[in-house]
């Protein structure tokens, strides 16, 4: 349920601005599905393929 209204209102949010046009919404519903999973792999397998690298430090200005 967390899920699909996080999602409609990601949709929500990109679809508003344009002209709503019938392929632009269809267009727009499925990649506001899509991308949520791709942006979650892409996080972990970076997470995974970097594990062994020293965290960052902070640089004094």
């Amino acid at each position: 349920l967390g899920w699909a209204a996080g999602t409609a209102e990601f949709a929500r949010s990109r679809i508003l601005p344009g002209p709503r046009t019938r392929d632009e919404v269809t267009t727009m519903a499925v990649t506001s599905v899509l991308i949520p999973p791709a942006a979650t792999w892409h996080w972990l397998s970076g997470r995974w393929r970097h594990r062994a690298a020293p965290a960052w430090r902070e640089v004094a200005p």
